[in-house]
């Protein structure tokens, strides 16, 4: 009976315990996976020249030709091709405060604002 109690009082703990540890293992995985993307944009924009930078989009130039990064099926993709930088947003929006582009989006209920370049002022 005594094994009984302390497995059952042993189980209550270690229940939540384990999914608590899930949730932030996930959640480091898409904020780990953030990171990633977000270097990777501030790479393809460092080395090209951009057009024009408004609240849904920035316009940027490649090889001669023009690509247009914005969010398509709650991805964040430069267009043509498919190059994905984020997913899993359904928002995003840009904005250049002082010749830096911003870019901000919710991610499991907080708001985001990270910085992903440079341009002229517009």
């Amino acid at each position: 009976m005594l094994a009984l109690t302390v497995l059952v009082f042993l189980s209550g703990i270690t229940v939540p315990l384990i999914s608590t540890l899930v949730k932030v293992r996930k959640s480091s995985e898409v904020f780990y996976q953030d990171e990633i993307g977000l270097y990777q944009l501030q790479l393809e924009l460092a080395l090209h020249d951009i057009e024009e930078v408004n609240y849904e989009s920035i316009v940027y130039h490649k090889n001669g030709d023009t690509f247009i990064l914005h969010i398509v099926n709650d991805k964040l993709l430069s267009q043509p091709g498919s190059e994905d930088f984020i997913h899993g947003i359904s928002e995003a929006f840009f904005e250049v405060e002082d010749t830096v582009i911003y870019l901000s989006f919710s991610r499991q209920g907080k708001q985001l604002r990270f910085p992903i370049g440079y341009c002229e002022e517009q």
